[in-house]
């Protein structure tokens, strides 16, 4: 439906898609420094007006008495403390919307620009972390099916452990639409402490490319 001021707004649009529009968000700081703004004018106007017939004067160019002129010094100093907290009101604004931004899903960091990182684990214990496929086309794609190389070390070292993903297959996802995958591995008795990455990949996605990373600690910090 279209509002009164001339703006469209869906009955099942979400209300933070209005909250986190900044054209919007300018408009309504701009709208009410402007309102604030005229009415303090007003203000004066009137305030001269009921001086000049106080005194007589009816030319519109009312002498300005000392009553008057406390009134709107009041007034400019008001007006300065205004445009502080408009001010201050922008800057939280802007604060809130990075927040609200940086925890809509479907709203991270590009693929491939955000890795998987595993919390430090001990040898023989499993440890899982989960990741985000988008699909932002408005087609579904069929049999996304993630996958992984063997995790390596600096030194070349590989990391003997079977990779498991959670669901294995996304058959198929759907159009404008994001799905959390679940990897896990568990750590061998026998592996050595150190770093070890990879990247994880998707069929049929091929701007999925996200490094992998679990570090491994030693035996006696384990124990």
């Amino acid at each position: 439906m279209v509002e009164q001021n001339g703006h469209d707004r869906s009955r099942n649009r979400s209300w933070w898609a209005d909250a986190l529009d900044p054209a919007e968000n300018l408009r309504v700081l701009t709208d009410a420094r402007g309102i604030g703004r005229l009415a303090a004018e007003d203000l004066a106007a009137r305030l001269l007006t009921g001086a000049g017939a106080s005194n007589g004067n009816h030319s519109g160019t009312p002498p300005l008495n000392k009553d008057v002129n406390q009134v709107l010094r009041q007034i400019r100093a008001d007006a300065t403390v205004a445009g502080d907290v408009v001010a201050s009101v922008i800057d939280s604004a802007s604060t809130l919307l990075g927040i609200l931004l940086s925890r809509l899903p479907g709203l991270e960091k590009p693929a491939g620009l955000s890795p998987v990182v595993l919390d430090p684990v001990a040898p023989g214990a499993e440890q899982t972390a989960v990741f985000w496929v988008h699909n932002t086309s408005a087609a579904a794609v069929a049999a996304v099916r993630p996958h992984c190389a063997p995790l390596r070390s600096h030194a070349g070292s590989e990391l003997a452990t079977t990779i498991q993903f959670h669901p294995q297959v996304l058959d198929p996802l759907p159009p404008r639409s994001s799905c959390g995958i679940e990897v896990r591995m568990t750590i061998p008795l026998s592996a050595d402490p150190g770093t070890y990455v990879s990247v994880i990949l998707a069929s049929n996605v091929p701007e999925l490319y996200l490094p992998l990373c679990v570090t491994v600690l030693p035996r006696q910090a384990a124990e």
